[in-house]
């Protein structure tokens, strides 16, 4: 667990800087690959907390804790993050009206999904280099 909290961490403090260059720079020229790389962080740092802190009640609760496989628990929460943006991303397509009805629904399904699903692959990845080999 120290080390998920460790880089639960470093994940926090990478999405901090990056959007704190977002908010405070007039430079554009790394604004995307700043905004890709903020989003990404963010969302591995919370899928990150969620999975330290379902490791942790589960070694409290019933002593499980090194049982839980932390690949799964990140997995988990990653899909319902990304189902969660892919439904208020259709909701916000059918029913918004006005000047720019349904720009966050359009901006959520091309970038939202395709930039959380890179934290859910690397997560695939790390399972069958390192969590196979424990099994």
């Amino acid at each position: 667990m120290k080390k998920q909290l460790i880089t639960a961490g470093i994940s926090t403090l990478l999405a901090v800087v990056c959007f704190t260059y977002l908010v405070l720079s007039d430079d554009w020229d790394f604004y995307l690959a700043a905004l890709i790389v903020g989003l990404v962080s963010a969302i591995t740092a919370v899928a990150l907390f969620v999975t330290v802190l379902v490791k942790y009640l589960r070694a409290k609760h019933k002593g499980e804790g090194k049982k839980t496989n932390g690949y799964l628990v990140f997995a988990i929460v990653n899909i319902a993050i990304i189902l969660g943006l892919v439904v208020v991303s259709v909701i916000d397509l059918l029913t918004a009206t006005g000047l720019m009805a349904g720009l966050f629904g359009t901006l959520g399904l091309v970038y939202g999904v395709p930039i959380f699903c890179i934290p859910l692959a690397i997560d695939i990845l790390l399972y069958f280099v390192y969590g196979r080999k424990k099994n």
